[in-house]
């Protein structure tokens, strides 16, 4: 059985990290952590700031890993399941069953969509008049986790735009995934920005993208190569009005003509139900893909998310949860997400 050793290691961008990595571990190292030296945020990078990162080196070769072409469905944690299942155990003879009304009222207190209840009734049944409420309990978890694995998942293609409305956080979503290409995947996408009729300046993204050593581009002040087939691209687009139809359907021609399969709708979880409604509805004149919710270190209650994971016809790619440009990102959301909604039951 092989043995493990932790090493730190500084360097300037993520070009040398490569380079020092394959010279020193082979193919042995396991990025642990990726961190700004000098701090957090956009305005840091125009600094250039050095980069400190945690590998975990096995003296083991390593076995033949598969690429999952869609997000990995987890299971309710362990942790989760065994603190109902025990709680239900050691409940006194003498204690109140939790009748269905109960456990409805629970719910809907909590924050969950009453169609999402109402489903869960609708598929399970009022529960044994004899359960305890963790057990009931545990029942809902179970009715979350099945209709999870049960999504449609539509796979990552190698053209990938992120929209939404302004101010969500698209642009630091985007970095969020990039220092995962680079760092964890070891791939090398490139970065195009469109501007509409307004070009802008080289701003942050365009310098993180120079650190990161990733071509990157702006619709309107240069000229945009042709994007080797096997290339992953990824379009970052300014802030949409989803009031106004007409920008809407501009937008969606642009990401016609650009040949962009992958769209990823970016939204903050702050935002109120009727809002996020809106967002979801007019993301279908966009033909939306996928959807990554911001803000998660903010958000006390996020149950109401479930109704849109579930019900919202759009594949979860990722959660975004802090202002740090290479970390506070998961794509192990239905985890991150149980953990959020017991905190309110």
């Amino acid at each position: 059985m092989g043995t493990e050793k932790k090493y730190k290691i500084t360097v300037s961008s993520a070009d040398e990290a490569v380079r020092v990595l394959k010279k020193n571990f082979d193919d042995r190292a396991k990025v642990l952590s990726v961190k700004q030296v000098e701090g957090r945020g956009l305005a840091r990078f125009l600094k250039k700031p050095k980069l400190e990162i945690i590998v975990s080196v096995s003296d083991k070769k390593p076995e033949e890993k598969k690429v999952a072409a869609v997000p990995t469905k987890p299971a309710v944690p362990a942790a989760v399941l065994e603190k109902a299942y025990t709680a239900g155990q050691n409940t006194k003879k003498g204690d109140v069953p939790l009748p269905k009304m109960e456990l409805q009222s629970l719910l809907v207190k909590s924050g969950f969509d009453p169609l999402l209840i109402q489903d869960f009734f609708a598929k399970n049944g009022a529960p044994a008049k004899n359960n305890t409420w963790q057990q009931n309990l545990n029942l809902f978890l179970q009715y979350l986790q099945n209709s999870y694995n049960q999504l449609n998942f539509h796979p990552v293609t190698d053209r990938v735009v992120f929209m939404g409305p302004a101010g969500v956080g698209k642009t630091l979503s985007l970095c969020k995934l990039l220092a995962q290409e680079v760092f964890i995947d070891r791939q090398q996408p490139c970065v195009i920005q469109l501007n509409g009729d307004q070009p802008k300046g080289q701003e942050a993204l365009g310098v993180f993208c120079e650190i990161l050593n990733i071509p990157f581009y702006q619709e309107g002040m240069q000229e945009i190569p042709e994007v080797l087939p096997q290339q992953r691209c990824f379009y970052d687009c300014e802030g949409i009005d989803f009031d106004q139809p007409e920008e809407i359907s501009q937008l969606n021609c642009k990401l016609n003509q650009q040949g962009i399969t992958t769209r990823v709708l970016v939204l903050n979880a702050l935002y109120d139900t009727s809002f996020l409604d809106l967002c979801f509805e007019q993301a279908a004149r966009l033909n939306a893909t996928h959807c990554v919710f911001t803000h998660l270190d903010e958000t006390i209650n996020a149950v109401k998310l479930w109704k849109y994971i579930l019900k919202g016809g759009l594949t979860p790619y990722f959660f975004s949860y802090g202002q740090n440009l290479t970390s506070d990102y998961t794509s192990q959301m239905f985890s991150f997400l149980i953990d959020k909604s017991l905190s309110l039951l």
